[in-house]
């Protein structure tokens, strides 16, 4: 669904059709995507609990002489980081207190930990390594959802992003939620085995090389 058909239907939700001036949402009112784009983020990041698969994009990142690298891409966690090459090479987490590197660089770190939002590789790497490591990560949709929809999001789950921008309209203004959130469970109840099948077939490092 595009983000005005998203408006429209949430104004039903709501039983607010009008859009003239005066009305509860008039027409390009910054208020009514404010709830959209919040019920975007909740949204995805309910689905995510059981179809990674939807939300989870990569990025590669080469080495140079420093340990500390930052990703461009907005995460909401890191799944794996994969050494890139001819073999699946997942590279392990470690605890930043339970590093047992000595301070001395090395060529091709085997392990990574987290400060921050920012990849630490361990040891320090010592030499220039071009796409060294692929990162896998869980991303949500955007603050500001783009008018052609949802990026993330399946199809199938779309109008849960209205239910949940309409039950957001109702809380700011101290309505009773209690129904409406109940008709988003029942959905999401729904839904959720049937995008977690998707996860059963599929898997990120599937065909990797």
């Amino acid at each position: 669904m595009t983000k005005d058909q998203l408006r429209t239907l949430t104004r039903q939700l709501l039983e607010e059709y009008g859009t003239e001036a005066g009305t509860r949402f008039p027409s390009g009112d910054v208020i009514l995507d404010s709830h959209i784009d919040t019920g975007a983020v909740i949204v995805s990041c309910d689905l995510m609990e059981f179809d990674f698969i939807s939300f989870l994009t990569s990025e590669n990142i080469g080495l140079t002489a420093t340990a500390e690298y930052t990703l461009t891409a907005d995460w909401v966690y890191i799944w794996a980081i994969q050494k890139t090459g001819t073999a699946i090479d997942v590279l392990p987490y470690i605890q930043p207190e339970k590093l047992p590197f000595p301070a001395t660089a090395a060529a091709n770190p085997t392990h990574w930990s987290l400060k921050g939002r920012t990849i630490i590789f361990h040891p320090t790497p010592n030499a220039v390594q071009a796409n060294y490591a692929r990162v896998w990560v869980m991303v949500r949709e955007t603050d500001d959802l783009p008018e052609a929809g949802p990026t993330y999001i399946p199809p199938i789950a779309h109008r849960l992003i209205a239910i949940k921008a309409a039950s957001s309209a109702m809380a700011a203004i101290g309505e009773d939620t209690a129904l409406i959130e109940s008709f988003y469970d029942r959905i999401m109840a729904k839904l959720q085995p049937i995008l977690s099948k998707k996860v059963i077939q599929l898997s990120p490092f599937q065909g990797e090389v």
